[in-house]
């Protein structure tokens, strides 16, 4: 994994990052201490949807979506 670029080191900004949970709390950390080397306050709101035994889902997401894209007239589910 890579840490974020600076796009996503805004505030109010929002990131997805799926895979294994001490590669993504790495990446969170990293994030936290970049913006602390140049602000005074790092404010820090984490939500994680755990499904243990599943895996792929970030790009299942995105598989439904663009099936639903190619057929508008079909309802996505």
């Amino acid at each position: 994994m890579t840490l974020l670029d600076d796009r996503m080191l805004r505030p109010m900004s929002h990131r997805n990052q799926s895979g294994e949970w001490d590669e993504v709390m790495d990446v969170v950390r990293r994030a936290v201490d970049v913006v602390a080397a140049v602000s005074p306050r790092v404010s820090l709101v984490l939500k994680a949807d755990i499904r243990p035994g599943r895996t792929g889902e970030m790009q299942g997401k995105l598989d439904r979506l663009e099936q639903a894209l190619e057929t508008p007239d079909r309802p996505a589910g």
